[in-house]
């Protein structure tokens, strides 16, 4: 019991934490071309954040199918979605659980995963879990963009990705600067193949696997705050 306890206690802090941290435990490549602005911005403010809400529902999401299916006579069984929010927020070791989860799939992506292809199913953001006022039901994780860089870091994740496909094309002389100034020019025919492989990307991370490993170790103490 005090060994779950520990547990427990350093998940927490180190979840409360991590919305700070986020660049910090990326690899010193990625964190030093962020820190240097020689990676472009490519999207809005507002295409930013709907970007956060759509990853944060896509945590959310995944954990919720995932017990639903492996557990149906349970608790989880008997959610609704909008009960399984209510209840996600008001449960702060599995709100900061789902902070941890989604932090930890982020980071795991890397820029060769990146598919830059044409794709038969452009239609983006399918969220079907929505207010009557038309807005996502879903419980925040993180106060905003700036304060958790994480669609910043998957964009520079993709333009490292796209980069090494570009200097096939034009030559081992072709460097990151002038990737990046080409990029700022905003020419279709190069921007269009990055954004279309960083969202078809960003739909397809993957938390479940997260929320497999993080959610039996705080089990007993969730599903014992509604017995």
């Amino acid at each position: 019991m005090l060994n779950q306890l520990v547990i427990l206690s350093v998940l927490w802090v180190e979840a409360e934490s991590m919305c700070y941290t986020f660049n910090e435990e990326s690899d010193k490549a990625s964190e030093g071309l962020l820190r240097s602005g020689l990676y472009v911005n490519l999207q809005s403010d507002e295409a930013i954040e709907m970007d956060l809400v759509y990853l944060t529902y896509r945590a959310e999401r995944d954990l919720y199918d995932w017990r639903q299916a492996a557990d149906p006579n349970s608790f989880w069984g008997d959610l609704n979605w909008r009960d399984y929010i209510s209840f996600l927020r008001h449960t702060p070791i599995l709100l900061a659980t789902a902070r941890q989860v989604m932090k930890a799939a982020l980071l795991t992506v890397q820029p060769e995963q990146f598919d830059f292809s044409p794709h038969e199913d452009e239609t983006l953001y399918k969220i079907p879990d929505l207010a009557d006022d038309e807005t996502i039901t879903l419980a925040q994780l993180f106060p905003g963009a700036e304060s958790f860089p994480a669609v910043q870091f998957l964009m520079l994740q993709a333009q490292r990705g796209y980069y090494p496909q570009l200097k096939k094309i034009r030559g081992p002389l072709y460097a990151w600067e002038t990737y990046i100034t080409e990029l700022l020019m905003g020419k279709d025919e190069i921007n269009d193949p990055l954004i279309r492989g960083f969202r078809h990307t960003l739909m397809k991370i993957d938390f479940r696997s997260q929320w497999e490993y993080w959610y039996p170790i705080i089990q007993n103490v969730v599903e014992g705050e509604i017995q």
